[in-house]
């Protein structure tokens, strides 16, 4: 006789992501910290935006249409071997133009 030996087994859900960001008075703190900084745009631009890190980093000026007031994420900073590199988004999805506030 067969017996189905998968209903013994034990099935890990998924890995519950939890999404962490920045509260508004977090957000108003960090915006405060980085007032005279050389890289408050980098930090307004995140912010803003809601990028991550790495597709901050990874942004150049070819990316930025100032005039349309899009910015196109092609690319992102990841470390290979303990160095930083630019390399490919980590998925489809996240190859993306985004609108925000024309200057005006």
């Amino acid at each position: 006789m067969w017996r189905n030996v998968a209903r013994f087994t034990h099935v890990p859900s998924g890995s519950s992501t939890t999404r962490r960001s920045l509260s508004p008075e977090q957000a108003k703190q960090l915006l405060a910290a980085v007032k005279d900084d050389r890289l408050r745009a980098l930090v307004v631009t995140g912010l803003a935006l809601g990028l991550r890190p790495g597709e901050l980093l990874g942004l150049s000026w070819r990316d930025v249409d100032l005039d349309a007031g899009v910015v196109h994420l092609r690319q992102q900073m990841k470390r290979e071997n303990g160095r930083p590199v630019l390399g490919e988004l980590k998925t489809a999805r996240s190859r993306r133009s985004l609108r925000g506030a024309q200057p005006s």
